[in-house]
């Protein structure tokens, strides 16, 4: 199904001035239930372009009526036999608020996913603004989950802090903050990036210890259930990774529901993009959307395997991931969490990314060395996959070393970036800097 979604050469109605640079190739996609999928297309210029399939055709003509004649007009087109409509420049009927963001002045739109959320940076009195826009609906819970987490005494890391807030119109508003993304300091600095993942460690414990019931309850059952709507629409739109994903699916089921583990607050989406290494060290947390009750060996899980993802995404050496993934336990100080409820994780979020990257086609290689790694110990196969052509890589026993082995840390490269999240750092020492769109956590 979606190889048919792959290329669109023109809009439906082709005398009609778009503004888009055909052709468009799809870039990745997010299915959202078994009828209907977001994209994302990449025109001939390079630019990102939001938009929405349906089973039901109607309903894709009537995302398109909705928005055909505002400012940001929809575009309707056909891919092979079926039609999509194309949202570019933040044409969303779902998200009130995003006509009037982009009316601003010195608006740009950063990111969007159609009917889900936008982020629109506003440079306003001498500095930028990033504005995140929702559905009115989810407003509420985002602002609470910030409001538990910067609230916490003694914490090990910044916060995020919303500085405009409109829950009626699903508005959270923030300034520019400063630092090193996590994940870019693995290109830019190895060291630094082993040193961050200490720090990612340490704020990841500080989080686990926040003390409320204010949030939704996310346990092992909750995990599996997820995973299951994740596999049937792998087998709707990607079939040819049906067998291979629910044989994985038996794997994890069985092995979360084997035990458990006391639930403690917890992020849900912890991972190299969601924290920036500030001054002095200091690491600051973002995106606080899915916070949860659950088992602490979820987000460990989930670090981890993302380290392991980046080797076989060819954006680091198993010895730096090796190296980083010590230091994140040992900043953790991983007797918190049991080792057989850590390796159940590790397979969960191997599955989940790569049911994700299954949905990617540049990634789509990835999403099968993933599902090869489940059942495995961590960074075993993507260590493999390197060293058929580059050497070897040697784990040893001991310490924490049944999970990660030990590894020497790759200290080539050096360099200096900013970032800004859609959030602000509750820091004394504010920041500047472009934008990195997270990508692994949403689906």
């Amino acid at each position: 199904m979606l190889d048919t979604l792959t290329t669109i050469t023109e809009a439906a109605d082709s005398g009609r001035p778009t503004g888009l640079a055909f052709p468009l190739e799809l870039r990745r996609a997010w299915p959202r239930d078994s009828s209907r999928l977001g994209l994302q297309y990449t025109d001939a210029t390079g630019s990102r372009v939001p938009a929405q399939w349906h089973a039901d055709s109607d309903r894709t003509v009537k995302v398109w009526e909705k928005t055909r004649h505002g400012p940001r007009p929809a575009v309707l087109a056909s891919a092979g036999d079926v039609i999509v409509v194309l949202q570019p420049d933040g044409s969303d009927s779902k998200l009130p608020a995003l006509d009037r963001l982009l009316g601003a002045p010195d608006a740009s739109l950063v990111t969007h996913r159609p009917g889900r959320r936008a982020v629109v940076r506003i440079q306003r009195d001498g500095s930028a603004r990033y504005v995140k826009a929702v559905r009115p609906s989810r407003s509420a819970r985002i602002v609470e989950s910030n409001r538990i987490v910067a609230g916490m005494p003694d914490r090990a890391f910044a916060t995020p802090v919303i500085e405009g807030i409109d829950e009626a119109a699903g508005v959270l508003e923030t300034r520019e903050v400063v630092g090193q993304n996590l994940h870019d300091l693995l290109a830019l600095n190895p060291d630094r990036f082993v040193q961050g993942c200490h720090a990612a460690g340490v704020a990841l414990r500080s989080l686990h210890s926040i003390e409320t019931d204010a949030v939704p309850a996310h346990d092992a059952i909750s995990e599996i259930s997820m995973l299951s709507d994740r596999c049937r629409a792998v087998e709707r739109f990607t079939p040819e990774f049906s067998v291979a994903v629910f044989a994985a699916l038996e794997t994890v089921s069985n092995g979360l529901r084997s035990s458990r583990s006391a639930h403690k607050t917890i992020h849900r989406d912890y991972y190299d993009k969601q924290i920036v290494i500030g001054p002095g060290g200091i690491p600051a947390l973002l995106d606080f959307d899915t916070l949860g009750l659950g088992e602490p060996a979820l987000d460990i899980a989930n670090m981890l395997v993302h380290l392991e993802l980046r080797v076989l995404q060819g954006n680091g050496a198993p010895q730096t991931a090796a190296s980083a993934a010590e230091a994140f336990l040992k900043g953790y100080e991983t007797s918190a969490a049991s080792d057989d409820r850590l390796r159940h994780y590790l397979d969960a979020s191997r599955l989940r990314l790569a049911i994700l990257y299954a949905f990617w086609p540049k990634w789509t290689g990835v999403a099968r060395e993933l599902l090869a790694t489940i059942g495995t110990p961590f960074l075993q196969s993507a260590t493999q996959r390197v060293t058929l052509s580059s050497g070897t890589h040697r784990s040893q026993p001991g310490g924490h070393d049944a999970l990660i082995g030990t590894s020497t840390t790759d200290t080539s490269g050096s360099g200096s970036t900013h970032w800004c999240s859609n959030q602000t750092i509750n820091d004394p020492q504010r920041a500047t800097g472009k934008t990195l769109e997270t990508t692994e956590g949403e689906m």
